[in-house]
């Protein structure tokens, strides 16, 4: 939405069609677009609760230390 496909009120595509629509009808356009796709976005995916993010944090990081390690002291016996 931050530069609703570069300028608001410009076409998405540079052609004769496109160029006959006016300008405020695609800045209308791309606004109901975005709020539509944020609505659809928030209704679809579901809402992650502090603790389920903290315990899948916790896990990532504990498996990423645990890969680390592994690959440390496997290559630890070469020097």
């Amino acid at each position: 939405m931050l530069f609703l496909g570069g300028g608001g009120w410009l076409p998405l595509i540079n052609s004769f069609i496109f160029n006959l629509t006016p300008g405020s009808a695609w800045l209308g356009f791309k606004v109901c677009f975005g709020v539509v796709f944020f609505i659809f976005t928030r209704a679809v995916l579901p809402r992650y609760r502090l603790r389920s993010i903290n315990v899948f944090r916790l896990e990532m990081f504990s498996y990423f230390i645990f890969k680390l390690l592994n690959i440390y002291c496997r290559d630890f016996d070469k020097f």
